[in-house]
């Protein structure tokens, strides 16, 4: 009888010795994902009772069941996002371009979150109609879109043969829509149409892809599970995007 303690003490300490090497996984696996997002209405915002919506945010929750990974939600600036990567705040920020400042600093997912159209939104007073830009011409348009920069809008709205005066001085999107509904300017370009309402789309400029992002020379694992995550979602769900962005237009 003696001689079976050693051997119950060996097990036990095995047994032990094995948790200890799960547990750190298991608690990795599990693990809360705070993702950084830039605020787009309709894209992923916040409502007036601190809830998240929105069509990533739908994305997100659907993706999460098929890793081990919970998502937390942090609102920050476009132009804040490699810092906030970088300080350790978030582990991964959506809704952004590949043209970023600091694009080298980061990577990006390989499957895209969203193909978002530049917009023109005029008020629904407004006497402009669908691409009429010979009543644009010589007047004020608003810009407040991530990525893009002056000459590029430019050049977009020059293919549309359109010369208006581009303010794109604008802080926040907040600022451009109090432009647009104080009549300071005649039109504004937004970096998305899901979710525009009490406004009116009178033209689409171009596209852009919206991808995640995290630090280039960081753990890939994120991200990687992420784009299995949506490939999964868009293979045993078809259909499902195109539904979540008809739900928040």
């Amino acid at each position: 009888m003696k001689q079976r303690y050693p051997i119950r003490i060996t097990a036990w300490l095995s047994i032990l010795v094995l948790l200890c090497c799960l547990l750190p996984t298991a608690a990795l696996g599990a693990r809360t994902i705070r993702i950084g997002y830039v605020d787009l209405n309709g894209f992923l915002y916040t409502d007036g009772e601190g809830n998240h919506s929105g069509y990533l945010y739908d994305l997100l929750m659907e993706c999460s069941q098929n890793t081990t990974r919970s998502y937390t939600f942090i609102r920050v600036g476009y132009e804040d996002c490699y810092d906030m990567l970088a300080s350790g705040q978030i582990d991964l920020c959506v809704g952004v371009t590949t043209s970023m400042p600091d694009r080298d600093k980061l990577t990006f997912s390989k499957e895209r979150l969203l193909t978002a159209p530049l917009a023109v939104v005029v008020s629904p007073q407004s006497d402009i109609g669908y691409e009429d830009y010979e009543h644009l011409n010589g007047q004020k348009v608003g810009a407040y879109v991530t990525g893009y920069s002056d000459v590029l809008f430019g050049m977009l709205l020059q293919q549309k043969n359109a010369h208006v005066e581009l303010q794109s001085g604008y802080t926040s999107m907040d600022s451009l829509l109090a432009d647009l509904e104080n009549g300071n300017i005649a039109a504004a370009v937004l970096g998305t149409d899901i979710g525009i309402t009490g406004l009116r789309v009178v033209d689409k400029l171009g596209e852009r892809g919206l991808y995640a992002a995290a630090l280039a020379d960081g753990d890939r694992t994120l991200l990687d599970e992420l784009d299995d995550a949506l490939k999964e979602l868009r293979l045993s769900s078809p259909g499902l995007m195109e539904e979540l962005e008809e739900k928040y237009k």
